[in-house]
């Protein structure tokens, strides 16, 4: 399996969350196919436990998306409630992408 390379420059969408009483700003690139490359995430309350956890989250979301998981793969694999919200971050960050 070959991870794929990103451009040094491209574009970023951005979306503002709310998760568990926190504020995050979350982005995120796509590669040229249209299929999300990469993800960033960010609490507004920055270096506490929550900004270290949500970046390591990121960057493993990310290199698993630049190996070729679909982000629906890890959308199905998230933590969720019974109701199908999110229930970590991860969903959380997934589902403000989603829109």
């Amino acid at each position: 399996m070959t991870r794929k390379s990103l451009p040094q420059r491209r574009q970023s969408e951005l979306v503002s969350f709310h998760f568990n009483g926190n504020e995050y700003i979350g982005g995120y690139s796509v590669f040229k196919t249209g299929t999300t490359a990469e993800v960033f995430v960010s609490p507004k309350r920055r270096a506490s436990d929550i900004d270290i956890a949500a970046c390591d989250m990121a960057l493993l979301l990310s290199l698993a998306l630049q190996y070729g998981m679909p982000i629906e793969t890890a959308s199905a694999g998230a933590s969720r409630n019974s109701d199908g919200t999110a229930a970590g971050l991860l969903a959380a960050l997934i589902d403000a992408m989603a829109g």
